[in-house]
């Protein structure tokens, strides 16, 4: 550490002595970065912490607590919590979750109401083999996807079923497709269908723990997750 940068820090180790304590970790610093709200480093952490401390009083007396207060840290210092660092930062803010639901609701309306109007060249499989060459042969067309449209209630879960076993990864001609099979899906379902969304949002949920925060597939995946989350009122696997 250079002379000036330690005359810094040992000026500011005079001023904590002022109320008290004696810094344990010297910090170059006197103002705290933050972005929303929340220190950018260790560093900033530190100062800000040592701030707040300035506000309280220099000696307090309580009881024991009864019971072991929880804490709840930004997801950036919860260093020994079960859930890792990673697995916060592919997570939805809920400020999106409710955006993109709000637009997937309308527009879920919509198609649902326009469904007979849809019109398509493509001919639906009636065999599984056949559904999975017709889907993964290529990206899937619009008039590919147009095929959904016409198919039954009993049709779609069955292709979702199908998409239980095939979903390895999620790519965006899978995510098309189940987006589409979700778009026309009636909310109102029996408990044997329910269990087919919630095997698909486990899937996408499993996926996503293996990912990455700039992972492409990271965006589909919660897409899926959340649909089925809020829409059709799976919210306990969000």
């Amino acid at each position: 550490m250079s002379r000036r940068i330690f005359s810094q820090v040992q000026e500011k180790e005079d001023n904590d002595n002022d109320y008290g304590s004696r810094a344990a970790l010297p910090i170059s610093k006197t103002k705290a970065d933050l972005v929303n709200g929340q220190p950018v480093s260790g560093e900033d952490y530190l100062l800000l912490v040592r701030q707040q401390s300035k506000k309280c009083a220099q000696t307090v007396t309580a009881p024991p607590p009864k019971e072991k207060a929880k804490l709840s840290l930004p997801p950036q210092f919860r260093f020994f919590e079960s859930e890792s660092n990673d697995t916060c930062l592919v997570l939805p803010e809920a400020e999106w979750q409710e955006g993109f639901v709000t637009y997937f609701k309308s527009y879920q309306e919509y198609a649902q109401s326009t469904k007979d109007q849809v019109k398509t060249n493509q001919v639906a499989p009636t065999q599984k083999a056949a559904w999975h060459t017709f889907c993964y042969s290529k990206m899937p067309s619009v008039e590919k996807l147009n095929v959904v449209a016409s198919l039954s209630q009993p049709v779609i879960i069955t292709v979702l079923r199908y998409y239980t076993e095939w979903l390895e990864d999620m790519s965006e001609g899978e995510c098309l497709w189940i987006y589409t099979l979700l778009l026309y899906l009636d909310p109102v379902m029996t408990a044997e269908h329910t269990s087919i969304l919630r095997d698909i949002s486990r899937k996408c949920i499993k996926l996503r723990s293996d990912k990455k925060e700039h992972d492409e597939q990271v965006f589909r995946l919660n897409m899926i997750i959340t649909i089925i989350g809020k829409v059709f009122s799976q919210a306990d696997l969000l």
